[in-house]
């Protein structure tokens, strides 16, 4: 039977017994007095407790105990991570562009076109100057041929007035062309005023300009009195001619101006020299302002048209621009509706002008 070695509780000495022998009651080392019971017995083992069965006690509660707390610790095992379902995020569908503002109406509306380029009848060959009859019709003169062909208010051919030429020159170019309200059309033929029947074509009387101090060469315009204003040039200076019906010089007036246009008035408006200027029947200057061009135009109401070839500026009478127009035109007119007309080389326009 094996020896069971016990120690003193109070000096740690060893306690020996034999398997049949009494407990010792007093420490050999210490004498401290002892109690020493039966030794317990672990429950449901029958064996008796032990430092050696409380170490292996203790170590499996440590590890049953460890276990359990390593199981609560670690809770059940962890699952392997899933990976996320992708995302699917639709695209969205690109948004139009927004739509550009839409265009400020044109003030312009053409309404009529004719004529194209050549020499036969209805055609046009480098025709920069035209007049507006008053039945509507539209006469068109060329430079370079001494044509002056009449269109109807349709643009249709009528016929054409051959200009005799200048004795002095012997040229017929056109530098100007007028009508008025009676029925007669003024061509300034290079250095004369030829008069015709605008409904006959039939030559009526020609103004002799002389050599060089009455030598027309420039614009024309014709008042509602039938007053005729008339641009000439005496050799370099420019004047202002005012003659009667008939032909008889009423006034003169130096300017430097290349076009000129009257209204029911008197009043003049004078283009020329990088400015417009407006004078009174007598000549006397009323405003003159900035504007360069070739030709001029008044319609009654307030509003003058300069051409300057590319396009239409219309102005006040104070001379601000109310509008530019994307018209062509070496020379430009108003028909009785107060329509833009305007020739530009091989071909003549009519338009409807809205103005703000």
């Amino acid at each position: 039977m094996t020896l069971q070695t016990l120690r003193c509780p109070h000096c740690s000495a060893p306690l020996t017994r034999g398997a049949n022998q009494q407990d010792p009651t007093q420490c050999s080392y210490c004498h401290a007095a002892l109690t020493v019971g039966k030794p317990a017995v672990a429950p449901g083992t029958g064996r008796p407790v032990t430092p050696g069965n409380l170490i292996a006690a203790a170590a499996v509660l440590v590890l049953v105990g460890g276990g359990c707390l390593v199981s609560m610790l670690v809770g059940k095992p962890k699952a392997e991570p899933v990976a996320p379902a992708p995302v699917v995020v639709e695209a969205e569908a690109p948004r139009p562009a927004p739509a550009p503002p839409p265009e400020p109406p044109s003030p312009v509306k053409e309404v009529l076109r004719f004529g194209e380029a050549g020499t036969n009848p209805g055609q046009l060959s480098h025709a920069n100057h035209l007049a507006v009859a008053a039945d509507g019709s539209f006469f068109v003169g060329e430079t370079s041929t001494g044509r002056v062909q009449k269109f109807d208010a349709t643009g249709k051919y009528v016929d054409v007035i051959t200009l005799p030429p200048d004795r002095l020159t012997k040229k017929n170019g056109v530098f100007g062309m007028a009508a008025d309200a009676k029925g007669n059309v003024y061509v300034n033929r290079v250095g004369d005023l030829l008069v015709y029947d605008a409904a006959t074509l039939k030559l009526l009387r020609t103004i002799e300009g002389s050599y060089p101090d009455r030598y027309f060469h420039g614009g024309l315009a014709v008042d509602g009195a039938g007053t005729i204003h008339a641009l000439a040039d005496r050799t370099g200076d420019l004047a202002l001619i005012t003659l009667s019906a008939t032909g008889k010089v009423l006034a003169q007036h130096p300017v430097k101006a290349t076009d000129v246009a009257v209204d029911g008035t008197g009043r003049l408006f004078l283009l020329g020299g990088s400015s417009l200027e407006v004078r009174d029947p007598k000549g006397q200057v009323l405003t003159k302002v900035g504007a360069k061009g070739r030709a001029v135009a008044f319609d009654g109401r307030g509003h003058v048209y300069v051409s300057d070839f590319s396009s239409v500026a219309v102005l006040n009478e104070a001379g601000a621009t109310l509008a530019t127009l994307p018209v062509r035109g070496d020379d430009i007119g108003l028909d009785a509706k107060g329509r833009l007309v305007a020739v530009d080389g091989d071909h003549v326009t009519v338009s409807e002008v809205t103005l703000p």
